[in-house]
């Protein structure tokens, strides 16, 4: 009988850190095609703050999602260490860049990481069994 695989401490916390590292790729690369569409454009300045709030919020799902992914139990909790850990890093590049900090946006972070681990760990992940055939 195969005995279901366990997650160690290392591979979670790899899991966690990666979700997060790819959340910030995410946000970063957003911000910095959306300069480049702004300034193209010629874009009112009163729509960045909404497209970065946006572009926060998708990289904060995309978190969870990410960390939630594949796993068989506790997406959500998966998904709101990802979101502690982006929220962290927000709070550390926020404080750097201005003098303010939404605790609001920090719930609402937080909130769309447990729902994106929610929802990733409902995702079923393709694999190969041992003959070579996918698995439906």
């Amino acid at each position: 009988m195969n005995q279901p695989e366990k997650e160690g401490v290392q591979t979670v916390s790899k899991r966690i850190i990666g979700a997060a590292v790819v959340g910030w790729l995410f946000l970063l690369a957003g911000v910095l095609l959306s300069a480049f569409v702004f300034h193209i454009f010629s874009l009112p300045e009163g729509a960045i703050p909404w497209v970065s709030a946006i572009l926060s919020y998708i990289a904060a799902f995309l978190c969870g999602f990410l960390a939630a992914k594949g796993v068989k139990r506790k997406g959500f909790l998966k998904g709101f260490w990802a979101g502690v850990l982006f929220v962290v890093i927000d709070l550390i590049v926020v404080l750097t860049v201005q003098a303010q900090f939404r605790i609001w946006n920090a719930i609402i972070l937080l909130v769309l990481s447990v729902f994106g681990g929610i929802v990733g760990i409902n995702k079923k992940t393709k694999g190969k069994t041992k003959k070579g055939i996918l698995r439906p």
